[in-house]
């Protein structure tokens, strides 16, 4: 089944879309690659209905979450990542009225006269070279992290936490140097301003639109690696009727797990304020090594995913898939081909001449290739589950 053309032309004017979305809980975290919610916004309108389940197996930072759920969709989302989980499930189960007071109340308890300042315990921030650095910013946001304790609801704990997150990613990730305390208590206020504002939109916009969403969950996270996903969701995934993704992009230097500080070197403070552990390497979130020659970990098990899928969905479900290659002209042609091994069938719109792609705006990420170039094109791959597999 083909898209139409009037599918077609929205979908490819939502990817020529350039500015960066403000809507809804988008801005609340910069999760790395994530995918442009004009189009997930786009595809979630043409190719689904009011009341389906979409699937997202990379959740990422939650845009699919985000968009099915304003967009009056169900949504099961997995990722393997600790992080992604967190961020996906903070920012797309809505909260009411009353849970964003407690919240706004929380905020408003912050507070540090400047003399106190001197008394914030110091806390060590370790670098991916073993160097040691011990701001009292990081202290004051740890305490600010352990206030959250006092609050009992668990979605309000939980949008508190994704602030103390998105202050300490505007405070450290990319930075030269750690901020003054100062400074970090005013991007505090500003952030927590920020989430509580597009939090009440998107809880407004998710009540409206989810009429047909009574009597089951809306939001399912999984904590869970894609190709384990069958076993984790049981029979859910005959409900899907869309499945709308970002895979890991092969051969590119991505960290979804760590904050780059101190001249790019790596830490992992977004799980120690997330108060979780994770000792992982890039690679464990990427599908394989990047470094690896030809990448054939990373298409084996892309196959492994997609051929699981196509066996699990029901005949005919869309998969689209949003992803970028550190080496288009050889890569984008490898993937085809695993996904048509898995047995996916293209419906057009998946070979190189025909790939719905668009440059990317504002991407942050480091990417290795022989020439040492970076790219930013991203392709919008539109396939169908059949049932079976080709090998």
């Amino acid at each position: 089944m083909t898209l139409s053309s009037e599918q077609l032309t929205r979908i490819v004017e939502a990817a020529s879309i350039s500015r960066v979305a403000r809507e809804w809980t988008h801005p609340l975290y910069r999760y790395p690659a994530s995918m442009s919610p004009h189009i997930a916004r786009a595809i979630i309108t043409e190719l689904s209905n009011p009341g389906d389940t979409i699937l997202d197996p990379f959740c990422g930072g939650g845009t699919t979450a985000v968009e099915a759920l304003a967009q009056g969709r169900r949504v099961i989302c997995s990722d393997l990542n600790t992080l992604a989980c967190f961020v996906t499930e903070s920012k797309a189960v809505p909260l009411s009225r009353d849970q964003l007071a407690f919240v706004q109340d929380w905020v408003d308890s912050i507070t540090y006269p400047v003399r106190s300042y001197i008394r914030v315990k110091p806390a060590p921030l370790v670098t991916s070279d073993g160097a040691s650095y011990v701001p009292r910013s990081c202290g004051l946001l740890l305490a600010i992290r352990d206030s959250i304790e006092t609050l009992g609801d668990g979605k309000v704990q939980r949008l508190a936490r994704l602030i103390v997150l998105r202050t300490g990613q505007v405070c450290f990730d990319c930075r030269q140097r750690a901020l003054n305390p100062r400074v970090l208590l005013k991007a505090f206020r500003s952030v927590a301003h920020e989430a509580i504002g597009k939090m009440s939109e998107y809880s407004i916009q998710a009540e409206r639109s989810g009429a047909h969403l009574q009597g089951r969950q809306a939001v399912q996270v999984i904590h869970t690696d894609a190709e384990n996903l069958d076993v984790v969701a049981g029979g859910r995934l005959k409900d899907v009727s869309l499945v709308l993704t970002s895979p890991p992009y092969p051969g590119m230097h991505v960290l979804y797990h760590r904050w780059q500080f101190h001249g790019r070197k790596e830490v992992a403070l977004p799980y120690q304020l997330l108060g979780v552990r994770d000792g992982a390497s890039e690679s464990h979130y990427t599908l394989g090594s990047r470094l690896e020659q030809k990448n054939t970990t990373y298409f084996r098990r892309v196959n492994r995913i997609f051929s699981m899928l196509n066996t699990r969905l029901e005949r005919g479900t869309r998969i689209v898939q949003l992803i970028a290659f550190s080496r288009p002209q050889s890569q984008l042609r490898r993937y085809l081909d695993a996904m048509r091994c898995a047995g996916l069938a293209g419906i057009g719109l998946t070979d190189t001449e025909s790939a719905i792609s668009r440059m990317v705006p504002n991407r942050k990420w480091y990417i290795r290739t022989a020439a040492r170039s970076p790219t930013r094109r991203e392709y919008i791959l539109i396939h169908e589950s059949t049932g079976r597999s080709e090998g």
